[in-house]
């Protein structure tokens, strides 16, 4: 070992094995395998390296694309334990049969997101095992859990399914054979199921040899509730092998008067003959006709728990990290004392409850929730987000995200001045104030000039940033670019903009080359982008179908995209993603797509091309939720077909037609041709509207007008007795 340089490949075989052993097997077979050295390829498959692979930890998606496509492929045959994640389900199933593997693990990243996979439609000649002895899988809903047990896997001994949907109808006949090998089962639902005497409890009776069981479920409607003795004579004496059992069961019902009042103690005392170790149950009364029974194992073996009350034991639950508390009592201080005490691990946390906070001691102890990330008070009374914001009460050093009522924050934080609620706030990232679904930097003015010269580090820990502006914004090159490039470790970006006289439009070309490319972790992307610029002659002329073309490569979801002509030097170039992610659209022309827009509530729509009635009729349609809408379009409308179809915008409370031709005001106001039950403001030039509402005398368009209480009018100050009459609203 005198030589000054040895190279890795000088040192013998059993040596390599014993280092390569040594370290994590995926970043070994990713690093060496195929790299075109024989010697590597034959050692790097040797059993112990490749019998075991887990995807999971795998962060980097380039190195996980490299081992979908590369690695995987050529070590399939040796593979006997297997975990990936459901978004790779396809790429993972392409690249081999896996002829040993016994072992099955898909995991979902997201605890409340996603709605599993679909496998009831499969035939039972796919995703069919001989040898797989355990799986562990997320499906979509019950008829998909059934028919994984319909014969296809025949050795499957341990089976954890998490369901979304129990309840969804099916018209499959599942084979109802007894599941004799089956030793471990465990079942999780999260969502309520009001079906369970007739899917859960004849599965549970086909498993007569289980040993180990865990139930984790919500169940709703139920003609009884769940208690001790239900579990005992429903389930438990079926299985007489069962050595271990653990559940979290809560019932949901409405008191039809069926029941008697029941206590705590009355639910503890049926769960006493039950021999799987220490269980609590309770019953909480939150209306003279609903309940919620509770019952749970100890330990508590699940990482989630739902509706927890003010009655819970003294015990350690540290495997929970997302807990919901709900009660019609208050929860006051000292149970959020016991609530850090007893969820060491807690990471999410949503509050139930209109209730406020009894005990207003000025003199409190401080908590500390010293791993929570995430915080729902939006169902919450306003006192419990003081309890969390205020730093003289709790301490929140890792909170990222925040859900909340907008009034309620702003009441607390003293109109975002208030220095005792700021510590708290430091580190968020994600603030969702009622109904905004991201965390949101809305800039008024981005082109503002600066002499500041900022830190320009990458934002080596932002995962999620979205970024809207809906004025013009003409430095996009020199702000907006440069901010994204230092964001390399995104994973979800959404953003907003309207860009100005750029050299040259933003289409998916200059997405993929200039933004997404520099995000190798992005898996959520969504935009709303328009390009407005003066044609130069320097860009040839193009057609909706060029724009199109250029966002076939985007994976991030379906894309749209157009291009409008408004005179022979400018035009308007828009693409976004579907679906839809903002509440408000700019610029829409008559080319959009057959979509729901059911997020937005602020729409322009702006052509030289006519809006006729069957656009409108298109619009009512796409934007449900629609309530301020403004008109820019100096082109008559042509179709003067004197029989239409009504439209209804049903939620429209603001309507501005002060650019528009005259034509678009009596599309809105003529009672033939739109109801508007909402409409409350309205601007509008007052020549146009004196001309068609034949100066305040027609019938046709009062009703329209009848609730509206603020308009804006162009043109005059001085208004008639008729005008006052027409708008009895304003008169008044």
């Amino acid at each position: 070992m005198n030589q000054p340089h040895i190279h890795l490949l000088d040192l013998p075989d059993e040596m390599l094995l014993t280092i390569f052993k040594k370290l994590h097997n995926t970043s070994v077979l990713y690093s060496f395998l195929d790299i075109g050295n024989n010697r590597l390829d034959t050692l790097l498959r040797d059993q112990t390296l490749t019998n075991n692979i887990d995807l999971t930890s795998i962060d980097d998606i380039t190195i996980l694309h490299r081992a979908l496509f590369c690695v995987l492929p050529r070590i399939h045959h040796n593979v006997r334990d297997l975990t990936f994640e459901t978004s790779s389900i396809n790429r993972v199933f392409r690249a081999g049969n896996y002829p040993k593997l016994t072992h099955l693990k898909i995991k979902d990243p997201s605890i409340t997101k996603n709605d599993g996979l679909f496998l009831s439609d499969l035939q039972s000649n796919i995703f069919s095992s001989s040898t797989l002895t355990e799986l562990y899988i997320y499906v979509h809903n019950f008829n998909d859990c059934l028919c994984l047990l319909d014969g296809r896997l025949s050795q499957l001994k341990s089976f954890t399914v998490r369901v979304y949907d129990v309840d969804a109808p099916s018209s499959i006949t599942h084979n109802q054979n007894n599941l004799l090998k089956f030793k471990y089962f465990s079942l999780i639902c999260y969502n309520d199921i009001c079906i369970y005497d007739n899917r859960i409890i004849p599965l549970l009776h086909r498993m007569p040899n289980l040993q180990q069981l865990l139930l984790c479920l919500t169940i709703r409607n139920r003609n009884g509730l769940i208690d001790g003795t239900n579990l005992q004579n429903e389930i438990l004496i079926y299985m007489p092998l069962l050595n271990n059992f653990a559940c979290d069961i809560r019932t949901r019902n409405l008191n039809n008067g069926s029941l008697p009042t029941l206590s705590n103690d009355d639910i503890q005392q049926t769960l006493s003959n039950i021999k799987y170790g220490p269980m609590m149950g309770s019953i909480r009364y939150f209306s003279t006709n609903s309940y919620l029974c509770h019952i749970f194992t100890l330990p508590f073996v699940f990482d989630r728990l739902q509706c927890l009350t003010n009655h819970f034991p003294n015990a350690i639950f540290d495997r929970v990290c997302y807990l919901s508390i709900n009660d019609v009592l208050p929860f006051e201080h000292e149970f959020f004392i016991r609530l850090s005490h007893a969820f060491p691990s807690l990471k999410h946390l949503t509050v139930i409850n209109t209730t406020a906070q009894q005990n207003n001691n000025q003199s409190y102890s401080l908590i500390e929730f010293k791993n929570l990330n995430y915080l729902n008070v939006m169902p919450a009374d306003i006192s419990y987000l003081a309890q969390f914001l205020l730093n003289t009460r709790t301490n929140l050093p890792s909170l990222a995200e925040l859900h909340v009522k907008y009034k309620h924050l702003k009441t607390v934080t003293e109109d975002f001045t208030r220095d005792a609620t700021r510590f708290n706030c430091t580190k968020m990232k994600r603030l969702y104030t009622e109904g905004t679904s991201s965390f949101t930097v809305r800039v008024y003015d981005v082109d503002a000039p600066s002499s500041i010269t900022h830190n320009q580090n990458n934002l080596l820990k932002l995962k999620y940033f979205s970024l809207i502006c809906y004025n013009d914004i003409c430095i996009y090159d020199n702000r907006i670019i440069p901010l994204l490039h230092r964001m390399p470790n995104l994973e979800h970006l959404l953003l907003c903009l309207t860009i100005r006289n750029h050299n040259g439009l933003i289409d998916g070309t200059h997405l993929q080359n200039e933004i997404l490319i520099y995000m190798p972790f992005l898996n959520n992307f969504a935009c709303d982008i328009r390009t407005r610029n003066l044609n130069n002659g320097s860009l040839p002329t193009l057609s909706n179908d060029d724009i199109q073309q250029t966002l076939s490569n985007i994976r991030y979801g379906p894309m749209i995209g157009s291009i409008r002509y408004f005179s022979t030097n400018s035009y308007l170039c828009h693409i976004f993603t579907l679906p839809f992610a903002f509440d408000r659209l700019q610029c829409l022309t008559n080319n959009f797509p057959n979509a729901i827009f059911d997020r937005v509530c602020y729409l322009s729509i702006h052509d030289v091309l006519p809006f006729e009635h069957e656009f409108f009729i298109r619009l009512s349609q796409a934007f449900p939720s629609l309530k301020h809408l403004t008109v820019i379009n100096t082109t008559t409308q042509q179709n003067n077909n004197q029989s239409y179809s009504l439209i209804q915008f049903k939620t429209l409370n603001y309507l501005n037609v002060m650019p528009a031709d005259i034509s678009y005001l009596a599309q809105f106001l003529l009672n033939t041709r739109t109801n508007l039950p909402s409409l409350a403001e309205l601007h509008v030039k007052y020549k146009h509207l004196k001309t068609v509402t034949e100066d305040f005398t027609r019938d046709a368009t009062r009703f329209n007008c009848t609730k509206i209480k603020r308009l804006y009018t162009e043109g005059t100050s001085v208004h008639s007795n008729d005008y006052f009459r027409y708008f009895p609203l304003i008169y008044n």
